[in-house]
């Protein structure tokens, strides 16, 4: 075995841990989200399987150091992500109906990305014992060891993030790291009798990943997240519906497939900046989606109306499925919403934000710091309006609260669902310097559910201190 082949399949198999690690946050979002305790859940895993593999690959390795069990580990850690491909969805739904979104992720990720971590930790003891020929030259070889290894995690990094995952989608993915981890095993050791095996294996696998018929219209993946979408019909009408997700837990934008009335109850919540400002002339809405309320804005008044989406797929999906077309009177944007805030030199009549998903909100958004931004781009009377996923009594919705009152002379609740304040709901918060307008009937359906309470919290979030996921999570 020349010892170019071993440095090849160590840069490879460096590549694969960390595209493993980016598209293990992809497969677990949609039912947990991508919120940043999932995120510690899933690099707290894979370290410890990595180190754990170092340890007793590192063991292993004394005992019989031998490419041919090297190449045996690796081909066994490519077994275990095919699995992953027709476990990962039964395995989710079991987990996500079960626990809550902090122990479920976890255990997930103990799952699914455990066992083949610690195969592919072992990888590197046991190739620095089969390149170890002398204690002289020992600090050259284990130093270009870790460098190869390192410099194929920092092409798994760019290219999973820039290339794969926008281009490929997850499983697709799993299926070329099956095969990257095979051609490592073959480079190692050539023995093609264990690849003939380990075919029908996957081809199997993939006879029954191919025959499980999706629930959804679409499932791609982004640069940004997940995209999800599901046809149904509404609970209340009966009408048939068309629905983004991004994650399994709550619907992010809908539409009617036969009208433009707005289907998610709190997007007519947004109409509320209307009883502040009759006349907007200009308008901004951070979160853009399915461009729901956007269309409804264009269709109900005559001023124009800003809208910052992060994700440019998100808009291109929108255009596709939801109706959305270009009109002047809609510039919109993609950018980060906090960026935007930082950078825009308009002033605006009204803001809605509704960059939430179901399970938390961006942190960015919430803090002091943006908040004073937000004020400083309103023009005289200004209003702001705020979709929060939160229980009232919670610290989440509380410290939020405080935090908007910190700027805002007025922030007025309305609890969609009902006023429980025990219930994780959609929660509009409006914040303003002026009192709400009185005698408009027109809005009364509306102003009806207001909850008037003025909670208080010395937790305000700001840029530095901003526990805002945490907080949404319990």
């Amino acid at each position: 075995m020349k010892r170019i082949f071993l440095y090849i399949a160590i840069t490879i198999v460096g590549a694969v841990v960390m595209i493993f690690e980016l598209v293990g946050s992809r497969i677990i979002a949609p039912q947990f989200g991508n919120a940043i305790y999932v995120w510690t859940n899933i690099i707290g895993v894979v370290l410890a399987s990595l180190s754990l593999g170092y340890y007793l690959g590192g063991k292993y390795a004394d005992k019989d150091p031998k490419p041919k069990k090297l190449s045996t580990i690796i081909l066994i850690a490519a077994l275990l992500i095919a699995l992953n491909i027709i476990i990962k969805e039964p395995i989710l739904d079991l987990l996500g109906t079960n626990l809550s979104t902090i122990a479920g992720s976890f255990i997930a990720a103990a799952i699914l990305f455990g066992p083949t971590s610690f195969l592919l930790g072992m990888v590197t003891p046991y190739t620095t014992r089969l390149l170890l020929n002398n204690l002289k030259d020992s600090g050259s070889t284990v130093g270009g060891i870790y460098a190869v290894s390192t410099f194929g995690s920092i092409v798994g990094t760019f290219g999973a993030g820039l290339i794969l995952i926008p281009l490929m989608g997850s499983t697709n993915i799993l299926y070329l790291l099956v095969f990257l981890l095979i051609v490592s095993s073959l480079l190692i050791n050539p023995d093609i009798t264990k690849v003939f095996i380990f075919i029908p294996i996957i081809f199997y696998i993939y006879a029954v990943d191919s025959n499980v018929s999706s629930k959804y219209l679409l499932d791609i993946d982004t640069q940004y997240s997940r995209i999800l979408l599901q046809e149904g019909k509404d609970k209340l009408t009966g009408k048939d519906v068309l629905a983004l997700l991004q994650d399994k837990l709550g619907v992010q934008s809908a539409m009617f497939k036969n009208s433009n009335e707005l289907v998610l109850e709190y997007t007519k919540y947004f109409r509320l900046s209307e009883l502040f400002n009759p006349d907007i002339k200009n308008a901004l809405m951070i979160g853009g989606a399915a461009y729901s309320y956007p269309k409804d804005f264009i269709a109900r008044n005559s001023g124009d109306i800003t809208v910052v989406e992060i994700d440019p797929k998100v808009t291109e999906i929108a255009k596709k499925y939801f109706n959305l077309r270009d009109n002047d009177r809609m510039n919109i944007v993609h950018e980060d919403g906090r960026v935007f805030l930082n950078n825009t030199k308009e002033k605006y009549d009204v803001i809605m934000i509704d960059a939430f998903t179901s399970i938390v909100p961006p942190y960015q958004l919430g803090t002091e710091e943006a908040i004073k931004k937000e004020s400083e781009i309103l023009n005289k009377n200004g209003v702001i309006v705020i979709n929060l996923v939160a229980k009232i009594n919670s610290k989440y919705f509380i410290s939020e609260y405080s935090t908007y009152k910190k700027v805002f002379n007025n922030v007025y609740v309305f609890p969609v669902e009902n006023d429980n304040q025990n219930i994780k709901q959609n929660v509009i918060l409006v914040a303003t310097d002026s009192d709400i307008p009185e005698g408009n009937n027109k809005y009364s359906e509306l102003l009806k559910n207001r909850l008037d309470i003025n909670p208080y919290s010395d937790k305000i979030f700001t840029d530095d201190y901003s526990p805002i996921e945490f907080y949404a999570s319990i």
